[in-house]
């Protein structure tokens, strides 16, 4: 229950069950969710599909629902669930504020106010295999102000790991030799990533906005 609101799912049309809002986890406005009582075990050996149906009722009563599809991927030299592994990103990477001079350059260090993970679901004794790490960016444009449209206005930057322009591929692969679920990346990018902005003439002012996208690969 969070704001006078109940959410509950339904795991294939079995039982509703309730949703949890962890508050601990709340950043601005996203919420993290549980499932509670969540259990996935009965299903390893299944490779169909399956649904989730997440209702959400409000304090008057009115309910709406959406649906999530999920299935395994299945090895087929042992016939077993193949798991696998992701990048959770945060949602915001704020690399503060600058004030430049013509033609100047200016090298930012990045914020975050939620972790980097590597989301790890293989079999144990996959663990142990690296991972590479590619990391796609788009050019920073200038928002409209009060809005959350971008114009075509840019300016220039580098992305830089360990002080060197980064083409695509980040230069650092990730090893679970301790076989956890889940690995918090911070550290490793806080003090590798910064951004390179060359200011050219006239200044442009306001507020700069960028898309990147993480992807995780086996480094064979």
């Amino acid at each position: 229950m969070t704001h006078n609101h109940q959410i509950e799912y339904q795991l294939d049309g079995g039982e509703k069950k309730p949703v949890d809002v962890h508050q601990q986890f709340k950043d601005k406005d996203i919420v993290f969710l549980g499932l509670r009582d969540l259990d996935l075990s009965n299903l390893k050996k299944d490779i169909g599909i399956h649904r989730i149906i997440f209702t959400l009722t409000d304090k008057d009563g009115k309910t709406t629902t959406d649906e999530f599809f999920f299935k395994y991927v299945m090895n087929a030299s042992t016939n077993k669930p193949e798991g696998t592994f992701r990048i959770l990103a945060p949602q915001e990477i704020d690399f503060g504020v600058t004030n430049m001079a013509d033609n100047s350059t200016s090298i930012l260090r990045p914020k975050i106010s939620q972790n980097l993970v590597f989301d790890d679901q293989r079999q144990l004794d996959k663990r142990d295999e690296t991972v590479k790490l590619t990391l796609s960016t788009q050019p920073f444009h200038l928002k409209e102000k009060n809005t959350i449209k971008v114009t075509n206005d840019t300016i220039d930057t580098d992305l830089l790991w360990n002080n060197r322009q980064l083409q695509k591929d980040i230069p650092y692969l990730i090893t679970n030799e301790e076989q956890a679920n889940r690995i918090v990346l911070n550290d490793i990018f806080l003090q590798n990533i910064r951004l390179k902005v060359d200011n050219d003439t006239p200044v442009k002012t306001g507020k700069f906005t960028s898309g990147w996208l993480w992807t995780a690969s086996d480094s064979l």
